[in-house]
């Protein structure tokens, strides 16, 4: 019997807080998917913010969303005061942080109600993977937790900021004794510590850990295979953000289920705003459908991906992370960040890689590789086929290293665009 689970519904009834109430919702609604009502939900919260929210007032009449403007995190710090409800200015508010890790760091203040919402839809998507509440679990973040939160919990903390293979190896054994069953977080941490396992005790097939769910990075195929085969346990990717909530979970390999409950979803053309045709890349343009103190209305959340169109909705595929970290080739061609990661992907002597683009011609690979490696050829190969990629104009820098740094926020950017990047700074 899972207690836990039975105490946690228990007091959201007492409490009243309706967590479980709107989990049923989100499975109703994603079950049977009606676009009708999310249009609805949609005009909804566009008849709001015209009246009530300062910077839309201007837009007051409009129904079509894509009569608003795309707004993004640099647009909201410049008139921060205009994005809040007027029927919120003297009501206590939680607030959402993101991380930074793009340079922006960003507060967001909503309701109570909001808040709930956001734990129901974890706890809904967390139930497809087969992460029941109560379930012991590790989560990798740098937020550390009292010990008595994660007696309750049910939790284990992993710093991604220590990387070292010893640490990584040590940690999994504490874990597996303690017969943890989910470990949720960065793939590159889980990753490594994957290849620490691996390193110092070779497969663990029958360890306690069944389930990892990949959050906050891109999950690559080449990652996904080595997490399953080491550990013995099931891979799966969510798509999600810290001023919103849990936008999708991966259905198939590589096919995220929206969450059209809580969200509005468009894939747009970078240029035009336009939306795109299936199969086409696309920026990730997000409208939350559950939050009235300070909405966030076609909101760009900085990363690109392509879509298809189902019965049961819209399914965001490829999903390619930051926008603004896109490849450019010498000739001004934008490459996909997928094709960057399958040169990579067939090297199989590569444990890790961070792709950086300098400038207009000139890229920096730096790579971790394992012991007795030869170096020499690997870098051959992996210049060869960046220069089939990019053009033979391309100036491609080869560099190992022991490890690869981490941000501040424990994240790995994998993929870094520093022309792109110091360009739009200039504008």
């Amino acid at each position: 019997m899972n207690t836990r689970k039975s105490l946690f519904f228990l007091r959201d009834k007492i409490l009243n807080k309706n967590i479980n109430s709107n989990i049923s919702r989100i499975k109703n609604e994603l079950t049977e998917f009606d676009q009708g009502k999310q249009y609805k939900n949609l005009k909804t919260m566009i008849k709001y913010v015209t009246e009530h929210v300062p910077y839309y007032k201007r837009y007051k009449g409009i129904e079509d969303i894509q009569e608003l403007p795309v707004i993004n995190k640099a647009e909201i710090k410049r008139n921060y005061k205009d994005f809040l409800s007027e029927e919120y200015e003297d009501q206590v508010l939680k607030t959402l942080k993101t991380s930074g890790s793009t340079g922006e760091p960003f507060v967001r203040y909503v309701e109570s109600e909001k808040m709930m919402r956001r734990i129901a839809e974890v706890i809904y998507f967390n139930q497809l993977t087969g992460f029941e509440v109560g379930d012991k679990h590790a989560l990798v973040s740098i937020n550390k937790k009292g010990k008595l939160q994660c007696i309750l919990q049910n939790q284990s903390v992993i710093d991604p900021q220590y990387l070292e293979e010893i640490d990584l190896y040590q940690t999994f054994n504490v874990l597996d004794k303690k017969r943890t069953k989910v470990i949720v977080g960065y793939p590159s941490t889980i990753e490594a510590m994957a290849l620490a396992v691996y390193k110092n005790s070779g497969l663990q097939t029958d360890s306690s850990v069944k389930i990892v769910i990949a959050t906050g990075e891109p999950l690559d195929e080449n990652a996904r295979n080595k997490i399953e085969s080491i550990m013995g346990c099931k891979v799966c990717a969510r798509y999600a953000a810290n001023e919103l909530g849990v936008i999708g979970g991966e259905k198939n390999k590589g096919e995220y289920l929206l969450n059209s409950s809580n969200y509005f979803i468009e894939v747009l053309d970078p240029l035009t705003n336009e939306q795109v045709r299936p199969g086409e890349i696309g920026k990730v343009v997000i409208t939350d459908l559950s939050s009235f103190a300070m909405p966030l209305i076609r909101y760009d959340i900085g990363d690109i991906a392509t879509f298809k169109n189902e019965e049961a909705g819209c399914l965001i595929t490829d999903l390619q992370g930051r926008s603004n970290d896109r490849v450019i080739t010498p000739n001004g061609q934008v490459v996909s960040p997928f094709k960057v990661n399958q040169v990579i992907k067939y090297q199989s002597e590569i444990n890790r890689f961070q792709f950086i683009q300098e400038n207009d011609s000139t890229y920096q690979i730096n790579v971790e590789i394992g012991e007795s490696k030869n170096v020499k050829e690997i870098r051959y190969r992996v210049i060869k086929e960046y220069k089939k990629l990019l053009g033979e104009e391309a100036n491609i820098n080869f560099q190992v290293m022991e490890k690869i740094p981490t941000l501040a926020s424990g994240k790995t950017t994998f993929i870094k665009n520093n022309y792109i990047n110091n360009e739009e700074a200039n504008v």
